[in-house]
């Protein structure tokens, strides 16, 4: 298992899903990222959960978190169109190929998906940020 493998795989298939201008695995606070600079995504490494020795199959999740940031500033225009555009591009850049169930990341891992709850934060100056936690199983 090589996890840098794993997590540029999962990077390269999400940000290249929306018309992102900014792309990162480096964590930025949603007021550091320009509006010039958005929209943009960004991929954080949460940490892993093992499944207790002994219990068979040796099962092991990577958790990551996906921002999304993007800003408006057509106060005619809802806030949550681009995002909703851009969470769609997501979920379908993580959605399995028709001929499998899952999402392997082309055989990297057994499964990656969308897994929690996604929060949508609309700011009323238009600049919103969406988080979205993905589960990777290993094995």
């Amino acid at each position: 298992m090589s996890r840098e493998a794993i997590y540029a795989a999962l990077f390269a298939a999400v940000s290249g899903a929306g018309d992102f201008v900014t792309a990162t695995r480096r964590v930025r606070d949603y007021a550091d990222v320009d509006q010039a600079t958005q929209p943009a995504i960004l991929l954080v490494e949460l940490g892993e959960k093992w499944a207790e020795p002994g219990v068979p199959p040796q099962a092991v999740v990577l958790r990551a978190k996906l921002f999304i940031y993007c800003e408006t500033n057509d106060p005619t225009s809802p806030v949550s169109t681009e995002i909703n555009t851009l969470m769609d591009a997501v979920a379908a850049a993580l959605a399995p190929p028709d001929i499998e169930e899952r999402q392997t990341l082309g055989g990297l891992v057994h499964n990656v998906a969308i897994t929690g709850e996604v929060t949508i934060a609309e700011g009323l100056s238009g600049q919103s940020e969406v988080s979205i936690p993905i589960e990777i199983m290993l094995g």
